[in-house]
């Protein structure tokens, strides 16, 4: 059904780009597709088979992104990328606390209960009550949904007005104009299979931010300089990339960044870049208050209690169970209660990133090289301005070698190092202990080996074959068992631009 949902958007995207054609190109819809086939090695207790990893061959429809780029006339433009991908854009649960201060007397009691809040489907209620007369409250918790599917995602959709090719303004979610990678995210136009990993999974740069920005081109004699400066919301978090709304509380919320690529004309070609970002990670919930005072129903119950052991219908040893259930019966019917509710806003976490990264490629005549070198600061207002710092590297060569007029094969390959320093000064880190749930950080960094190739027929269909292996730094209590985290992977991609 999923493949049958798949072709069918692929031919209405086919259909849509026929249509375009015909209204002299002011309406495109054109798009991409991958399928992946992959094959990992490792370890029997290697650490990825926690996370759904193992050596089963698995097949992936990994992507299916389309874009509708309407151009009404030569000064304006808007452009939307819907992406489908094999796997969820983000496992969550949206999660609330609940705090129940129950009171008697002046003594306080408080008991503090999670409620997550699934974003749909059932929901199933389970109760806990305490023991103790103070405590005796029915704290209800809503267990969350853990979605394991596949996803839609808004990746990019924007509006611009081009003045000329030195201004142009641009509003809505846009795609953080970063390195090389980063901005090249389609399958049929990168090399490789896998992306770096400091682009992916660890994302130093924002993937995507909201806002508005001011992007042109300038020339120097037969030098070309590219440019692009914002003013955003931020990073979308890793596990809020459905997010396309978030809040601005002060204007230090606001994140600022921008890209300078400069074009030489060396050789077969030479660009150098450099970028850099600037703004706020906050972690918040909202906290719901119960208060709830039992000195009454206590004391009724207590009365009553009274009343029936002295007409014989209760037992003097169930006094004690008889007035905790009544006042757990009051609890539970008062927790409900508007009248007693009121919230409040939690910080979790409150940081400051800085990045800055810079970028080359250079191209001798059928020989390419790239690089990027990319470095996040991350500093935790919330414990003295701790630091965590990230800093990735890597570097890609290539040969093209032409096979006729409708083939071209391209063999590639391609090292990366990604390490970290101080990841559990800022928990939820991509190496801090909070996030590879150990008591500490275990990871020091990674680096990996890439080795593929890349053939490409009738300009837009290419097949790729990649092998890589990733190794993994540790440190603490995983020192000598860096084996555990490695692992080797066969890639094959099928991949077209339509």
């Amino acid at each position: 059904m999923k493949m049958c949902r798949t072709a069918a958007i692929a031919a209405i995207c086919m259909c849509g780009s026929v249509f375009a054609q015909e209204q002299d190109r002011k309406f495109e819809v054109y798009g991409f597709a991958d399928l992946n086939i992959t094959k990992y090695w490792m370890e029997d207790n290697a650490a990825f088979r926690g996370l759904r990893y193992d050596d089963k061959l698995r097949v992936d429809l990994s992507h299916v992104n389309t874009y509708f780029d309407f151009r009404p006339n030569g000064n304006t433009r808007a452009m939307v990328e819907l992406s489908f991908q094999g796997d969820p854009v983000a496992n969550r649960s949206t999660a609330g606390t609940t705090v129940y201060t129950v009171s008697q007397g002046g003594a306080v009691n408080t008991v503090i209960g999670t409620l997550p809040l699934p974003a749909a489907g059932e929901t199933k209620v389970s109760e806990t009550q305490g023991t103790t007369l103070e405590g005796n409250s029915k704290i209800r918790a809503l267990e969350g949904i853990v979605y394991d599917w596949g996803s839609f995602s808004i990746e990019r959709a924007w509006m611009e007005v081009q003045f000329n090719d030195k201004a142009n303004l641009l509003a809505g979610k846009f795609i953080t104009p970063a390195g090389v990678w980063n901005v090249d995210h389609g399958s049929p136009v990168i090399l490789t299979v896998k992306q770096p990993f400091q682009t992916g999974l660890v994302s130093i740069f924002p993937k995507s931010q909201i806002g508005i920005m001011e992007r042109g081109r300038g020339y120097i004699g037969d030098v070309d300089l590219d440019y692009s400066a914002y003013l955003s919301t931020g990073r979308i978090h890793n596990t809020d990339e459905t997010r396309n709304s978030l809040l601005i509380e002060t204007p230090k919320d606001l994140a600022v960044g921008g890209n300078l690529s400069v074009n030489f004309p060396v050789a077969s070609g030479l660009k150098i870049g450099a970028s850099g970002f600037s703004g706020m990670q906050k972690q918040e919930y909202r906290q719901r208050i119960v208060k709830v005072d039992i000195t009454k129903p206590a004391t009724d119950a207590a009365n009553e209690a009274a009343g029936l052991v002295a007409t014989g219908k209760l037992d003097p040893t169930g006094i004690a169970s008889y007035i905790q259930t009544k006042v757990g019966e009051y609890v539970a019917t008062q927790a409900l209660n508007p009248d007693n509710h009121s919230y409040d806003d939690v910080m979790k976490a409150q940081a400051r990133e800085n990045v800055f990264g810079v970028d080359a490629v250079l191209d001798v005549k059928k020989f390419s090289l790239q690089t990027e070198f990319n470095q996040q600061r991350i500093k935790n207002q919330l414990k003295n301005d701790s630091l965590t710092k990230t800093t990735g590297f890597y570097g890609l060569a290539s040969y093209k070698i032409p096979m006729g007029e409708n083939a071209r094969l391209t063999p590639y390959v391609m090292y990366e190092r990604v390490m970290q320093e101080g990841a559990d000064n800022n928990a939820g880190t991509f190496m801090s202990g909070s996030n590879t749930g150990t008591p500490g950080s275990v990871l020091e960094g990674f680096q990996t080996y890439v080795g593929g190739v890349n053939l490409r027929l009738f300009t837009n269909f290419i097949i790729k074959a990649e092998y890589s292996y990733a190794d993994v730094l540790t440190q603490g209590i995983y020192k000598d068992h860096e084996t555990v985290f490695d692992a080797g992977a066969l890639n094959i991609q099928f991949s077209m631009a339509f």
